[in-house]
């Protein structure tokens, strides 16, 4: 229903619409309640459509220049409204990475260009890099913090390159902190996609921008559990293991998507993004590996209830040989009892 109106809004001249149907613009000033009660509401399917109004009416307004106060406007609540629901809020960072975001490479018409580069472009972007780096990023300030740090979290899989960032993604300490911290990683790629993709377009692969925002990303090293090789491991209970299985899989996806991102920087001849490509590579493949041998150690246990391994799955697809698009779902996936099938049914594939 939300699309059809979005469609309407775009295509039906304004001269049309106000006299045919009253003009769909009167429907604006409701826009912000509309949005505020779906994305509040307890049904999931409300939600969903309330991501895709939101996402459609803040593409839309970006489109002319007196309507940027609007969307900027609307963004503000969307994100209000999503701040304490984690999953909703994921869902709403995907559907704007869909409607804000363009590919440059693939041939992207000027309306879209105007869009992905408008003041509310500007404002998402800046915004979803600072809620990226508050969120997911640990910085080290010297080589002694370094190592302590790294002794006591085990970072893993860091890049190793001259001069690459000290950076890491605190999964293993996100997900041991439960709650609301946990499903957060929910928006991890969801997030990372709208910062790349909106950074290209804004700033392009060259800038200065783009090699002290994005560059530090890809090479960050990532946190796993440190009991992940426990012997002790078969004394788990169920919240453990499952909060395991919780860290591989956002592990498994973020090095997904980043392999994805260096692939495409590649393709632009940049050879530090191929020293950084063929190492994403080989972390994948050892995590990937180590899941599905089991490597890493799991309980010989009943799987869980299918209420307790509901999972938000946000993964990266491609979208075209130059650029990403996002495959959306909320899916009930049932975690299993041994590593060996735990990749196909925790993760989804590139």
């Amino acid at each position: 229903m939300y699309r059809s109106i979005g469609l309407m809004h775009r295509v039906v001249p304004k001269s049309d619409a106000e006299q045919d149907i009253g003009g769909v613009q009167s429907m604006d000033p409701f826009v912000p309640l509309v949005v505020r009660k779906l994305l509040t509401h307890m049904d999931v399917l409300s939600q969903r459509c309330g991501c895709v109004a939101a996402a459609i009416f803040i593409s839309i307004w970006s489109e002319d220049n007196a309507d940027h106060l609007r969307a900027v406007e609307l963004l503000e609540l969307s994100l209000q409204c999503t701040e304490r629901r984690a999953l909703v809020a994921a869902q709403l960072y995907a559907e704007l990475g869909v409607a804000m975001t363009t590919d440059e490479l693939a041939g992207a018409d000027d309306t879209e260009r105007h869009i992905a580069r408008s003041m509310p472009a500007r404002w998402l972007l800046s915004h979803a890099l600072q809620r990226l780096t508050a969120q997911f990023i640990c910085m080290f300030v010297g080589e002694t913090e370094s190592q302590e740090r790294a002794s006591s979290n085990k970072p893993h899989y860091a890049v190793r390159s001259e001069g690459a960032p000290n950076i890491m993604i605190p999964l293993a300490s996100i997900v041991q902190s439960g709650g609301e911290d946990a499903q957060s990683l929910a928006s991890l790629v969801p997030l990372f996609h709208l910062v790349w993709t909106l950074g290209l377009a804004q700033h392009g692969y060259e800038s200065e921008w783009f090699r002290n925002e994005l560059w530090p990303l890809l090479g960050a090293a990532v946190e796993l559990p440190r009991a992940l090789c426990s012997k002790t491991a078969g004394s788990w209970g169920n919240d453990r293991f499952r909060d395991q299985r919780l860290c591989l899989a956002a592990a498994l996806n973020w090095l997904r998507a980043q392999v994805h991102c260096l692939a495409v920087l590649v393709q632009q001849g940049s050879e530090l993004a191929r020293t950084y490509l063929k190492q994403r590579l080989e972390h994948l493949t050892e995590l990937d590996a180590g899941v599905a041998s089991e490597t890493f150690a799991v309980p010989q246990r009943q799987a869980l209830s299918p209420t307790a391994a509901i999972r938000f799955r946000i993964v990266f697809q491609p979208r075209s040989p130059h650029g990403c698009s996002l495959r959306r779902s909320q899916v009930p996936v049932q975690m299993p009892s041994c590593g060996r099938c735990a990749n196909s049914a925790a993760t989804t594939p590139l």
